[in-house]
């Protein structure tokens, strides 16, 4: 299994992150802060850094220099909270081998880390199974009794969420940071729509309603 270690100070962002991660087949490890993942980083031997370009104790530039220092073939994913060519250049410069901008979709996270490691030939093959349903974590297919669903990605992060949380009712805030990102500024009836069309896409409608809570898988 893939090990990847987290270095993020904001706790909600962390936590979202780390979990989500977790449920899409990693090994993750997470860090408040860069010096308390540099004293552990070299024994634990992550297959990938995931570090916030700003971190209140040490910036992320910063850890990135150290940790290359140590061990120049590290594989590292900055998060930053500008697009612009300024906050790119400092990822770069110090040593990021990719980087995302805040908010951002966790689908598109999972593409930029996939890509990342199957460049260093390896791979994580996590999977999912929940009654009929088969989620394909690496390829993002999900499957009903064997058969491939035609999904939208959004439609997709719904149901892998769902069914990582089977039992569990989640609010539309949820789901919003789950598959939208965290941060995101819009309508929260938007889920409503993409629940509509996921289930007109599932043989049987598996996804239940709790009025004025959010949906659930149970």
């Amino acid at each position: 299994m893939i090990k990847i270690m987290v270095v993020e100070d904001d706790i909600s962002i962390r936590t979202t992150l780390s979990e989500y991660l977790r449920l899409s087949g990693y090994d993750v490890e997470e860090y408040s802060n860069g010096r308390l993942a540099l004293k552990v980083w070299e024994n634990s031997k992550p297959d990938l850094i995931i570090v916030d370009l700003h971190q209140s104790e040490m910036s992320g530039p910063e850890l990135i220099s150290r940790m290359r220092h140590q061990d120049s073939t590290v594989l590292i994913l900055m998060l930053s909270c500008s697009g612009s060519e300024e906050y790119l250049l400092r990822a770069y410069t110090a040593g990021a081998d990719d980087c995302i901008v805040k908010p951002f979709s966790y689908q598109v996270l999972l593409k930029k880390i996939e890509i990342i490691m199957r460049r260093c030939g390896k791979s994580n093959s996590g999977e999912l199974v929940y009654g009929k349903v088969r989620i394909n974590t690496k390829a993002h297919i999900a499957y009903w009794e064997g058969v491939p669903l035609e999904l939208t990605l959004t439609e997709f992060g719904l149901l892998h969420t769902m069914t990582s949380h089977h039992g569990q009712i989640l609010s539309r805030s949820q789901l919003l940071d789950q598959v939208w990102g965290f941060n995101y500024i819009g309508e929260e009836r938007i889920v409503d729509a993409h629940i509509k069309n996921l289930r007109h896409k599932l043989p049987e409608n598996i996804v239940v309603t709790v009025q004025g809570v959010g949906y659930c898988i149970p």
